[in-house]
């Protein structure tokens, strides 16, 4: 991915698995997670 010069906000969020995992595993995908990164400007 390529992202233009300049100051920018990328907001990425992973909700909960949609795929069947192992009952040993299973609470660790319950929740949402979401991720925010932020570039200044100038950089």
């Amino acid at each position: 991915m390529t992202v233009p010069e300049g100051p920018h906000t990328i907001t990425l969020t992973i909700g909960p698995a949609t795929m069947q995992v192992m009952a040993a595993a299973k609470g660790r995908y319950a929740r949402a997670v979401t991720v925010v990164f932020e570039r200044p400007p100038g950089t």
